[in-house]
């Protein structure tokens, strides 16, 4: 799916059913900021995936801040 704007991106993830997990790969600190404040879902991780599976394993709970 291409949107034009990225506001366009976070409206589409928030309009459908809460994601189990949201990823994003960028080096932009303010797009890292935009997505964690933007977008609902059950785990977030940025610029990573392997972490995030094997805290789903071990831990019932994870907050990640920036």
């Amino acid at each position: 799916m291409k949107v034009d704007k990225i506001q366009d991106c976070f409206d589409v993830i928030n309009s459908r059913t809460k994601p189990l997990a949201a990823y994003l790969f960028t080096k932009d600190k303010q797009l890292e900021k935009m997505f964690v404040e933007s977008v609902s879902a059950g785990g977030m991780c940025i610029n990573e995936t392997v972490l995030h599976v094997s805290f789903s394993f071990t831990l019932s709970f994870v907050y990640y801040s920036l």
